[in-house]
């Protein structure tokens, strides 16, 4: 049994670049909730010098980061960084000067490990700023999800010659050992040695491997047994929001259950660290694509809700955390609701049914695993006005996010209701009116929402970030009615 020398959580920045003082804020909470570690995945948010292009829009100052790290160390909270350097590093092969180390011409998300020499000396230059900054004995090298590992000719034969493990361990193998002669100890994440393990006894033993589970089998990439036998120390990783979470959806159940589940393994297993990550996009990107495949602009694939709104999961990761017994969700749930909410143990019940109301996807690629619009619908009305029946005494901007996001969801459902007849074989022109009519009154619900996301995320997110979001959201029926006004042929 183990009660986690590290307990961290993971701030995704790669989009919802959160404020300055909504840092501040949520290294406090972090405090409270008894975590020792902020793992920060800055990405195009940091102000690099010496690859001053890969910033973005949102990027920190110099003195931004130096305030808030120092900040932490005064509260006692350690900053670890992510550095991606194999997979997910669009945002730095988009860039013509780094074009030369993809895997791929247009599955730009990853490096070819077949040029380390060439990918080592810019990872130096990075590693080496985020190192400067933060306090952290360890570095976080991110090389998870290298989904196209093999797929260029000079890869696809070295794959076939030694395996795809030997491919993999060879670039990493380097990363990790320049890691530590920059005198931190390495931390990766183990679900690509999980898949292909047989090499993995070339890297350095003083590895930490991020085990990831976010509510499946522990065996899912691999059995993590043998790399345990071998010697390689374990951290447990789980997470408040990842897919299938977007805006419309949030899988309460699933994260509690998560917690209640993978806490215990990880003890069992004498894991030495927990993480708790929460992953504001999948990491992956669309592009705008000029000729010859040459990018122009990149789109984060799935946004969710801010993470603003998920203190509940943040303290219920505690709770499992601390305890000795396995998380009980619903307790958990009604617990929070009644201390606070300062809710009645029956509103606290209604409160819990809310929040487990269906949280199914309504789209798949494979239709007919998606379940139906209507009957999900109905529990979706169901969860909105259970929420919105309730009277919070205490907290009640943070009990405003549950409100919100429901409202969201239900008008969201509407919206697939109606794609769902203008997609139909008997779609025609009478339909096309009433379908405009139906699409403008829940765009019109949209704005009032858009109206109520921008109050709860002022200060939060910056205000430019807030309106990407409220136009992400409603983007797609918004082209739809653009396109069924302008289709006036007659029958």
């Amino acid at each position: 049994m183990t009660n986690f020398a590290i307990r961290a959580f993971h701030l995704d920045l790669r989009i919802q670049v959160m404020t300055p003082g909504a840092l501040r804020a949520l290294a406090d909470e972090l405090v409270g909730f008894g975590f020792t570690t902020l793992v920060i995945e800055w990405e195009a948010a940091f102000p690099f010098r010496s690859h001053p292009v890969l910033a973005n829009r949102y990027v920190y100052s110099r003195r931004e980061i130096a305030d808030f790290l120092k900040y932490c160390r005064s509260i006692g909270l350690k900053t670890l960084p992510i550095q991606q350097c194999f997979g997910h590093v669009e945002y730095i092969l988009r860039h013509d000067r780094y074009a030369h180390l993809r895997e791929d011409e247009r599955d730009i998300c990853q490096i070819c490990p077949q040029k380390a020499d060439q990918a080592l000396p810019l990872f130096k230059e990075l590693f080496s700023e985020l190192m400067e900054a933060h306090d952290s004995e360890h570095f976080y090298v991110g090389c998870d999800e290298t989904y196209v590992l093999g797929k260029c000719p000079a890869c696809a034969a070295r794959a076939a010659q030694h395996g795809k493990s030997r491919l993999y361990v060879d670039y990493l193998k380097q990363i990790l050992e320049l890691v530590n002669a920059m005198g931190k100890r390495p931390v990766c994440p183990a679900d690509m040695l999980l898949k292909h393990p047989e090499a993995a006894g070339l890297l350095p033993k003083n590895t930490l491997l991020v085990d990831w589970n976010y509510g499946w089998a522990a065996d899912r990439f691999g059995d993590p047994q043998p790399l345990r036998d071998a010697g390689f120390e374990f951290w447990g990783a789980m997470s408040l929001r990842c897919g299938p979470d977007n805006y419309y959806l949030t899988s309460w159940e699933r994260h509690l259950g998560n917690f209640r589940d993978f806490v215990p393994y990880c003890r069992q297993n004498a894991y030495q660290g927990i993480v708790l990550t929460s992953w504001s996009t999948s990491g992956i990107y669309g592009f705008e694509w000029d000729t010859f495949y040459e990018p122009v602009a990149m789109h984060p694939i799935r946004r969710v809700y801010p993470l603003k709104g998920f203190r509940l999961l943040q303290a219920a990761f505690a709770k499992a955390v601390s305890a000795n017994e396995p998380l009980e969700p619903a307790e958990f749930v009604k617990a929070y609701a009644k201390e606070r909410f300062g809710l009645s143990a029956q509103h606290a019940a209604s409160f819990h049914a809310a929040l487990m109301a269906d949280a199914s996807p309504v789209y798949k690629p494979k239709k007919e695993l998606a379940r139906p619009v209507g009957e999900v619908l109905k529990s979706a009305v169901s969860a909105k006005r259970k929420l919105q029946a309730l009277r919070p005494v205490r907290n009640a901007s943070e009990f405003e996010h549950f409100k919100l996001m429901a409202a969201i969801r239900e008008n969201y459902l509407h919206f697939k209701l109606i794609e769902e007849i203008t997609e139909s074989a008997g779609f025609d022109q009478k339909r096309r009116l009433s379908a405009i009519r139906e699409l403008k009154l829940h765009l019109a619900k949209e704005r009032g929402l858009a109206r109520d996301f921008s109050r709860l995320t002022k200060g939060y997110l910056h205000p430019a970030e807030i309106a990407s979001e409220n136009g992400w959201r409603s983007r797609k029926w918004t082209l739809l009615l653009q396109t069924l006004q302008q289709n006036r042929t007659a029958i």
